[in-house]
């Protein structure tokens, strides 16, 4: 993984938006210069019920900037003042990464990976605020874990409703991107749930990293839903 500014972020985030169908004459804003706090890895960004936009990224205890334009970006401080022990669990330094930041049923819901260089022996975490602001995080332990054992890799987290259901795409190595059903009371996992498969490489090591998706229909009856996975 690298380490992007925030201008090459929101690039990247039009460009995955754009339909498949644009056509040539359909124009889009170009990416905002920014000042401030620009360096980050692994950002999710999401204009807050308050007014601000915030973005959270690896590093820290899942690091926090804050934005009231999309321009200046000042540092935050973490998500968590301090690591939830259970992190130690798959991290002897409790590193979380790639988090998920999302908003329904009055909460914001925040997903993220504890894992080791190397390994599959991963978990993606939950936490849920009121007001999606730094500090503010309640925990919740793992929503989805892998072992040594299994074929695919718990990290990377992207979650995304579809007909009426609650997904979440991950993966990294270990056969590419997977996709599994959450709970949408909880927000973590289907017990038993099937873990599908969405995409990976004709070669090992299969590395497909870091899903992003988006409903590419209106209305579908497949499961898991129609979906774009993207390598990041």
């Amino acid at each position: 993984m690298k380490r992007f500014r925030l201008a090459a972020l929101l690039a990247a985030a039009t460009i995955a938006l754009l339909p498949a169908t644009a056509s040539a004459d359909v124009t889009y804003p170009d990416p905002l210069p920014l000042t401030g706090q620009q360096i980050i890895h692994d950002p999710t960004v999401t204009h807050l019920r308050n007014g601000r936009y915030v973005a959270y990224s690896t590093g820290g205890v899942i690091g926090a900037r804050l934005s009231t334009d999309l321009h200046h970006w000042d540092d935050a401080g973490n998500a968590f003042t301090t690591p939830p022990a259970w992190w130690y669990d798959y991290n002897s330094t409790a590193d979380p990464w790639a988090p998920d930041l999302s908003y329904r049923d009055g909460r914001y819901w925040l997903y993220y990976a504890v894992s080791s260089w190397g390994t599959n022996h991963s978990a993606i975490g939950v936490a849920t605020s009121k007001t999606g602001m730094p500090g503010t995080w309640t925990d919740h332990g793992t929503a989805f874990t892998s072992a040594t054992t299994d074929a695919w890799n718990a990290i990377d987290p992207a979650v995304i409703r579809a007909d009426g259901k609650l997904w979440m795409a991950f993966g990294s190595y270990w056969t590419g991107t997977r996709m599994v059903e959450l709970d949408p009371s909880t927000g973590k996992a289907l017990p038993e749930a099937t873990v599908h498969h969405l995409a990976t490489r004709p070669d090992a090591p299969y590395a497909v990293e870091g899903p992003y998706i988006s409903n590419t229909a209106a209305t579908t009856t497949s499961s898991p839903p129609t979906t774009r996975a993207a390598r990041a």
